[in-house]
């Protein structure tokens, strides 16, 4: 996607105070806001109801759609007009990033990005903790209000790249990762799993090799394989309790795809994480 340009040049733009604020509002529907300059980085969140945007002078205006439960990045320098949903009430959110908190590579990452994608609820908590903090906190908050704007920004930039890639696979996949993934801890047979994407258990195999060069089903035992592993390295979990946690009926059979993964047994692979650097 073309890069979005970026015009500080506005004769009416004063840039920010470097910060970062969270915010909320509701609307009425029909409400309105703006015509204005939008002075920061600006990350709307669309709780209920949906937003049309109008940026850009009268003679090179563009609209910005942002529906219901996604977000959206505004640059700073834009004219903006909100326009709220007619037939429903609006909540919406915001992070506001001053301009010089945003690095220059992240700039040009921004530009790059799809300017609206949905809304996940890991964005949604990062927004919740921001507006959690009152103003009376603010000054002793700056710390943790900095590093949270940070991550406000690599997770709109990785929400948008994982999209991207979803809409590039087809639809039975995206369905399949989403179950094995939130499924992990159960059994799951791979006709259970094509009945899921609404495909036969041949298409779905198909599917699988030509999008990600493999089986549905060695793509579940590497992923539980994958967080066992992880498992291993950051708890004291017995090989049994984490084999069990991530969906294996043995340890016997964890530990033998451990070795066949990482090289190593469990045992060594979580005494080599627990040892390093000492």
């Amino acid at each position: 996607m073309p890069a979005r340009n970026l015009d500080l040049s506005n004769s009416n733009f004063t840039p920010a105070t470097p910060s970062i604020v969270f915010g909320e509002a509701r609307y009425s529907p029909g409400g309105t806001c703006g015509p204005r300059i939008q002075h920061d980085f600006q990350l709307v969140a669309m709780l209920n109801g949906a937003a049309r945007v109008e940026l850009g002078a009268r003679s090179t205006r563009r609209v910005l759609e942002i529906p219901e439960h996604h977000v959206a990045m505004l640059l700073p320098g834009e004219r903006e007009h909100f326009k709220f949903d007619l037939r429903r009430p609006v909540h919406h959110s915001w992070c506001a990033l001053g301009i010089d908190f945003v690095s220059q590579r992240d700039v040009e990452r921004i530009q790059g990005t799809p300017p609206v994608h949905k809304l996940t609820p890991r964005m949604r908590r990062l927004i919740e903790l921001g507006l959690s903090i009152p103003s009376s906190e603010r000054p002793d908050a700056e710390a943790l209000l900095s590093q949270l704007g940070t991550c406000v920004i690599e997770c709109f930039l990785l929400e948008a790249s994982s999209e991207s890639k979803r809409s590039e696979q087809p639809d039975a996949i995206v369905r399949a990762i989403a179950y094995i993934e939130s499924n992990l801890h159960a059994p799951i047979q791979i006709e259970e799993l094509a009945a899921e994407c609404f495909i036969s258990k041949q298409h779905l195999i198909r599917l699988f090799r030509a999008h990600l060069g493999t089986t549905p089903a060695r793509y579940l035992w590497n992923l539980r394989t994958t967080k066992g592993a992880d498992l291993l390295r950051v708890t004291g979990l017995s090989v049994a309790e984490i084999s069990h946690q991530v969906g294996f009926q043995s340890p016997f059979h964890f530990s033998r795809l451990i070795r066949q993964q990482f090289g190593e047994s469990p045992k060594t692979l979580r005494e080599q994480a627990w040892n390093r650097g000492g």
